[in-house]
């Protein structure tokens, strides 16, 4: 009786040795989750003479507040360990709400589609294109905006795919801004 349990106890402790060193060679090392937003610009452009109103955005990208890498093969991967602050659409509204602000008697209301929101690996570029229907009253229009800009050369970052991502914007915001320009040239302000 006494053999036995030598045997289970030795057995037991050889058992917690080897679980307790499992984690020295299974577990490596952990990454930390990094949180990026989109970067507002410095100096911030006047005001349009129209009242703007954002309604409701959409996302079709595919995206969540995940990075979302495009392989060559037209694979989507999800980035666990680079995140952004908010959704896309969220985070989107919130920017275009900043840069593109307005002051008027003229109502514009503006709805927006997210159709990309990813870093593409093969082109080591970062793509944002979204689609706006822009409305005066009864009178409507539609319009896309598209901005791609180069990722730094080197390794491909989650920093500079944020910076990257951040320029794209303020490109499509300043897209947006010449649209609206455009389609309410012909009412008062």
């Amino acid at each position: 009786m006494v053999k036995r349990m030598k045997k289970l106890v030795y057995g037991l402790a050889v058992c917690g040795v080897l679980l307790s060193c499992s984690g020295c060679f299974f577990g490596g090392t952990t990454r930390e989750t990094r949180v990026f937003d989109l970067a507002e610009k410095a100096k911030k452009k006047p005001p349009l003479p129209y009242d703007i109103h954002f309604l409701s955005f959409r996302n079709l990208s595919g995206s969540d507040r995940r990075f979302l890498l495009r392989q060559p093969d037209n694979r989507m991967v999800p980035d666990e360990f680079s995140r952004w602050l908010l959704d896309p659409e969220l985070m989107l509204e919130r920017f275009l709400r900043d840069e593109v602000r307005g002051e008027g008697k003229v109502s514009v209301r503006i709805r927006g589609v997210i159709t990309r929101f990813e870093v593409d690996v093969k082109q080591r570029a970062v793509i944002l294109a979204m689609d706006f229907s822009l409305r005066i009253d009864e009178r409507s229009t539609g319009v896309s905006c598209r901005a791609q800009k180069a990722l730094p050369a080197g390794e491909i970052t989650s920093s500079g795919a944020a910076q990257s991502m951040g320029e794209c914007a303020s490109a499509v915001a300043e897209e947006l801004r010449r649209h609206i320009l455009a389609f309410a040239k012909d009412e008062p302000k």
